[in-house]
This record gives structure tokens, C-alpha cells and sequence, in this order.
């Protein structure tokens, strides 16, 4: 989705968005930095890829047209920061799934398909923190961390957020895998080596749940069939193996 897409999307989803940060009353006594204010600031910062709040508040300050268009004059990156650690996870969470329904209303039923079918790529992202302001986050010895785990729906030219989960970012990514993998007919969850789990594979062929995803290095594999790709073809090759060691299932 270019930025002229995004823009136009977000000026028709922005405003039900923000309806339902109505709702929770959570602006009750705030007249300057409201939280609707406060997130059309923070798109707009995400989508100029401001690298810093201090940075978004110093442009926020010089800029007439933003001040005008979200109607705010100033606010401080002290001011911004204070607001953003005050925002409550689970409204923020119900605006996300707001915004994925809308996005798929908005680009359209028929819209959302990949020339291969339902395409869906799962991942996870690791946001390292520091230890001593966040000692819940459990991670390593010397940081605190968290893991946001991801389902894109890819469409034929751009990629749609579709699940998000957020956990402490030392768990294994494959303890997420049931809570992402799409179920639904057609649909090919596309996974990276991090989520390999043999046997969590077998319980997905058998409900015929489709995936594709790396193999590790010491993957034991036994060639059945070699099929014949196309000359100049991008496909290195084309077989069908059996995974696993057969003789010590047996």
C-alpha cells in the first residue's frame, strides 16, 4: 500500500476509529492532548517515519498545517511520551481489529486475493527493553523484551495486517503457531524456520491445513519423487520427500 493509499484509507477509517476511543471516556477532563488528537499525531508520525518523539514533537511545533489539521498547536516530546504510556492495550487492541475490518471493507472482498490463493505470512518481531523500567517483560539477563507476533494477508500488490499478538519475548515464536495458522480452506500460511514443530505439522496435514516454511539444516529427509520443473524456471527443484526419520518410528 503506497502513502496516497494509506492516506485515503486512513481518512475513511480514522473517524469510526476514533468513535470508539469516545466511548471508553478516557479524554474525560483532558481539553489539549485528547486522545483522538494523539493518534492522528502518531499516524501521521509513523507514516513521515519519524525516528523519535522528540523528533515528531519538534516538527508538530513548526508546522501550521498539522497544527491545523489535527488541531493542536504544540505539544512536548515529554507531553507525548506521558500520553502514549498511558494509553490503555486493550482499547488500542480493539481499534487495531477495527481498522483490519475496515481495511478489508475498504480494498474489497475480491480485492483481498492473492493470485495464489489466500496467502497468509506469519512472523514475530523482538523489541528489545530495558531491564530495570520493565522486569515483567521476562527476556534475557540484562534486557527486558517483548515479541509482537504478526499475520499479513498478502494481497496481488500490497500485504494486510490480519492478527496481532503481543507476549514476552522469550517464548519459542511456534507456542503462537495455533493462534495465527489460518484453518480455512484455500489458505497457505507461509511460516519461517522459527516455527517448526514436526509434530504440530503432522496434526496440520491431517486436518489439511496448508503451510510452507523452512526446513532446519539437520532435517532428516527421504526422497520419494523428483518432478520435471520448466526449463529457465525460478523452482531449483521439485519433489516430494518424507520427513523424519522413518526407522526409528518404527
Amino acid at each position: 500500500m503506497n502513502k496516497n493509499t494509506t492516506i485515503n484509507f486512513i481518512i475513511n477509517s480514522l473517524q469510526e476509529s476514533l468513535t470508539i476511543l469516545k466511548s471508553f471516556g478516557i479524554d474525560k477532563y483532558i481539553k489539549k492532548l485528547t486522545s483522538s488528537r494523539f493518534i492522528s499525531l502518531m499516524i501521521f508520525a509513523q507514516i513521515m517515519e519519524f525516528e523519535s518523539v522528540r523528533a515528531l514533537s519538534k516538527h508538530l511545533n513548526s508546522s501550521v498545517d498539522l497544527q491545523n489539521a489535527i488541531g493542536l498547536e504544540s505539544a512536548s516530546h515529554s507531553q507525548i511520551s506521558r500520553k502514549l504510556n498511558s494509553l490503555n492495550p486493550n482499547h488500542m487492541k480493539q481499534m487495531f481489529n477495527q481498522v483490519v475490518k475496515d481495511a478489508h471493507i475498504y480494498l474489497k472482498p475480491n480485492a483481498v486475493k492473492s493470485s495464489l490463493g489466500n496467502l497468509y505470512m506469519i512472523d514475530s518481531s523482538t523489541i528489545s527493553m530495558c531491564i530495570t523500567q520493565y522486569p515483567w517483560a521476562d527476556f534475557r539477563k540484562t534486557k527486558s523484551g517483548i515479541k509482537l507476533h504478526l499475520r499479513l494477508k498478502f494481497c496481488d500488490d500490497i500485504s494486510l495486517p490480519d492478527k496481532a499478538i503481543i507476549t514476552n519475548a522469550r517464548p519459542a515464536d511456534k507456542k503462537q503457531m495455533d493462534n495465527l495458522v489460518i484453518s480455512e480452506e484455500g489458505a497457505i500460511n507461509v511460516m519461517d524456520r522459527a516455527y517448526v514443530d514436526y509434530k504440530k505439522f503432522d496434526i496440520y496435514c491431517e486436518q489439511k491445513i496448508y503451510f510452507v516454511t523452512r526446513l532446519k539444516s539437520n532435517s532428516i529427509i527421504e526422497k520419494v519423487q523428483t518432478f520435471k520443473t520448466e526449463e529457465n524456471s525460478v523452482v531449483i527443484s521439485d519433489e516430494k520427500v518424507l520427513l523424519g526419520n522413518l526407522y526409528k518410528l518404527n
